[in-house]
């Protein structure tokens, strides 16, 4: 036997006009909208968003609407479901002003008549924030929404929406928090998220708009090509004869731009580290080749340090034996001044060889010029000792 639920999902349009116009004149709502079921069933939902979607008079039986859920001779389940009804239509005109008070007159009528505190009134107030306060919602007001929607998915896993609505929550705020909070929410509810969709998926299969929270979710993961993959399934599936059908597109569409510009950031940040890497490699290579300068430069002075030891070793060399020549032929007085002469010479000598191996004007200042003079001097000296 079927259900009250499954009878209106099943109904042909006439059919479902003429129970939305027998309750618009007739007033009678158990007719519409009796035994539907626990709130929390997927089948309530459906049958509520049936009916919401089905009027050809809105005026009117939004009027209807916001009267019987106040009704205090209705029955509470009656009045409940008409609420409830009266938020999805509300939510699929996008009048967001219109739910905000509405959730908000039944926080504060329905108390103590139909269930506020109930899976399902939450599930509404999720779906609210969902479309019109996680932009402005702080961080602690964020983090209960998603604690809610959690404990709604795992304590009604028997119905999608309100698993695909926690999965769809945490892609929504990981896409528009700053990069610090989305760290945060990626790291403690991305993966659960994941097991929602799947719950979600095999409780309704090939729903298109699941397709592409998975995709969103894939990018969260880093995944842009299964990302993209799954929007792009989504688009294909969406069934073009439905009348939000180009509202369902452009939320494909913004959610395929959306993995795009995440992907572009993620590229822009390895390209930046790249550059980054690249910069200390050539700071490193500067430095290598400033210590190779160094190195060349000091064994170029040794070089030249070794050449005039050599040049002066050699001239040390003749004097000895030129001085023990002179010693033989002439008289002591000669040898002292002629050995101070030589001596003077060498030193002469020794200058003008620094000048010629030295590339350092300090270094020619402070040694080849004072010896050149020590040895103009000692040159003088061993004149005047001759005689």
């Amino acid at each position: 036997m079927k259900t009250r639920p499954q009878e209106i999902l099943e109904m042909s349009p006439p059919d479902m006009k003429v129970a939305i116009d027998a309750y618009i004149d007739s007033h009678v709502a158990d007719q519409l909208f009796g035994h539907l079921g626990t709130p929390e069933s997927e089948e309530f939902e459906n049958a509520l968003a049936r009916i919401a979607r089905s009027t050809d008079r809105p005026g009117i039986f939004v009027q209807r609407l916001k009267e019987d859920w106040q009704d205090s001779q209705l029955a509470p389940d009656i009045r409940f479901a008409i609420f409830y009804c009266l938020n999805i239509y509300y939510r699929y005109r996008r009048d967001t002003s219109l739910l905000e008070d509405l959730l908000a007159d039944g926080a504060r009528l329905g108390r103590g008549v139909f269930p506020i505190e109930s899976p399902a009134f939450i599930h509404l107030k999720l779906l609210h924030a969902l479309s019109s306060q996680l932009s402005t919602a702080n961080r602690e007001t964020a983090r209960e929404l998603l604690r809610q929607a959690e404990e709604n998915f795992r304590g009604q896993p028997e119905n999608a929406g309100y698993a695909h609505l926690f999965a769809d929550l945490v892609a929504t705020l990981c896409e528009t928090r700053t990069p610090e909070f989305s760290l945060e929410i990626k790291e403690k509810w991305l993966e659960p998220a994941l097991e929602a969709l799947d719950e979600a998926d095999r409780l309704r299969t090939n729903y298109p708009k699941f397709f592409a929270t998975r995709g969103r979710l894939e990018a969260l993961r880093g995944n842009f090509g299964e990302a993209k993959m799954w929007i792009s399934r989504a688009i294909d599936s969406e069934d073009s004869y439905r009348n939000d059908y180009p509202i369902r597109i452009g939320g494909y569409q913004a959610a395929m731009m959306e993995v795009r510009a995440q992907e572009l950031d993620q590229q822009t940040v390895a390209m930046e580290s790249r550059v980054q890497e690249i910069d200390g490699r050539a700071a490193q290579t500067v430095v290598m080749i400033d210590s190779l300068k160094a190195d060349v430069d000091a064994l170029g002075d040794a070089k030249r340090d070794n050449l005039e030891f050599l040049g002066f070793f050699a001239g040390l060399i003749s004097f000895t034996i030129g001085t023990l020549q002179l010693g033989k032929e002439y008289s002591a007085q000669e040898t002292a001044g002629t050995m101070v002469v030589l001596a003077g010479a060498l030193l002469i000598a020794f200058s003008g060889f620094s000048f010629i191996v030295q590339n350092s004007w300090n270094r020619i200042l402070k040694k080849a010029v004072p010896m050149g003079g020590l040895g103009v001097a000692a040159v003088a000296a061993g004149l005047v000792i001759i005689g």
